[in-house]
C-alpha cells in the first residue's frame, strides 16, 4: 500500500534504501504528504516487525568501495525538494520570450539568488539534528558549499530541466538541504521567506557552478561560500541573519535554538547511541 500522492518508487544505492517521488502540488499540500507517506512506511514496517527510519546518514555501510576514503560510510538519506513558482496556474520559472541566461525568468532567478543567499539560516530548519550535516560529502549528490548549476546533480540547488520540457528550459530547481527529520511545513516556510526576499531585493542569481561540485569542493576554502558544517553553525547563521529574525521573531528562533541544543545534546553520547536515537526517532 502507498499513498495515492505518490509517482514513482525505485531503490537508491544504500542498503534497503528507496526512494519515494511525491507528485507535485502546493506547499501546504506537498507538506502534508510528507509526513502521511513517513507515517504510512513506518507503520507498514512495524505491522512486519521492521524498522523504517528517514535519519539522515547510518553507519557502517560501504557503498562506495572504490572511493578509499570515504568507505566506511554511506551516501544517507535526504528529503530532496522541488520548487516552483506559479501565477494563475500558470509556472513563471520557465523562461518564454523575454532575455535570459539559463533557461528561466529574472523573477526564478531572484527567487533562487534569495534562497542561496539565506541558506545557512534555512538550514536550521531543513537539516535540524547534527546528524543531518553527516550527510554533506562530495559524490553523495550534495554539496557542501553554497553553489549552483543547471542539472548537475552534485550541488547544493540544481536547476532542473526535465524531460518534456522545451530544451533549455528550467521549469523548477532542486534543494539538497533537506531531509527527513525536518518538519516539511518549517522548512518550506522558510525557503519562501528567503525567496521572497530575493524577490524584494532583487538579488541577481551568482554565476552557475560546471560542471563537477568535487572540484568545486576541493579547491574552495573560503568559509562564506560553506553550507554550515553543523547544527551550532546554523544557529550562529540564524541569529545574525536580520531578514529571518524580522520574519520569524526572535522570541521563536530562541526557542528553536533550545530544540535544537537538546539535539546537540543527544549527539554528544556515545557512538552507538546516537545512532539508535536518530534511527528510532526519525
Amino acid at each position: 500500500m502507498f499513498p495515492p500522492f505518490s509517482m514513482q518508487l525505485h531503490s537508491e544505492a544504500g542498503k534497503g534504501q528507496f526512494e519515494i517521488v511525491l507528485e507535485y502540488t502546493d506547499c501546504r499540500r506537498a507538506a502534508n504528504n510528507l509526513i502521511i507517506t513517513h507515517e504510512i512506511i513506518k507503520g507498514i514496517a512495524r505491522k512486519h516487525g521492521l524498522l523504517a527510519s528517514f535519519m539522515p546518514r547510518y553507519y557502517y555501510d560501504n557503498v562506495y568501495p572504490w572511493y578509499d576514503e570515504y568507505s566506511k560510510d554511506d551516501v544517507g538519506s535526504g528529503s530532496h525538494l522541488h520548487i516552483s513558482l506559479s501565477k494563475n496556474g500558470e509556472n513563471v520559472f520557465m523562461a518564454s520570450t523575454e532575455p535570459n541566461r539559463y533557461g528561466m525568468t529574472k523573477i526564478a532567478e531572484s527567487f533562487m539568488a534569495g534562497v542561496l543567499d539565506h541558506l545557512r539560516s534555512i538550514c536550521l530548519f531543513t537539516m535540524p539534528i547534527e546528524n543531518s550535516y553527516e550527510r554533506l560529502m562530495p559524490k553523495s549528490w550534495n554539496s557542501s558549499y553554497l553553489c549552483w548549476g543547471v542539472e548537475c546533480k552534485e550541488l547544493t540547488i540544481r536547476a532542473c530541466c526535465p524531460p518534456g520540457a522545451p530544451d533549455g528550459v528550467v521549469t523548477n530547481f532542486e534543494i539538497k538541504t533537506f531531509d527527513g527529520s525536518a518538519n516539511p511545513h518549517l522548512g518550506l516556510a522558510c525557503i519562501i521567506i528567503a525567496g521572497i526576499d530575493g524577490l524584494r531585493r532583487n538579488l541577481p542569481i551568482p554565476d552557475p557552478v560546471e560542471p563537477e561540485a568535487d572540484v568545486f569542493d576541493h579547491n574552495d576554502d573560503n568559509d562564506d561560500n560553506r553550507v554550515p558544517a553543523s547544527l551550532r553553525c546554523s544557529i550562529i547563521h540564524i541569529f545574525s541573519d536580520e531578514w529571518f529574525k524580522e520574519m520569524l521573531g526572535e522570541n521563536f528562533l530562541i526557542t528553536r535554538r533550545g530544540i535544537c541544543s537538546d539535539e546537540i545534546g543527544h549527539y554528544m553520547m556515545g557512538r552507538d547511541d546516537k545512532y539508535v536515537h536518530c534511527v528510532f526517532n526519525f
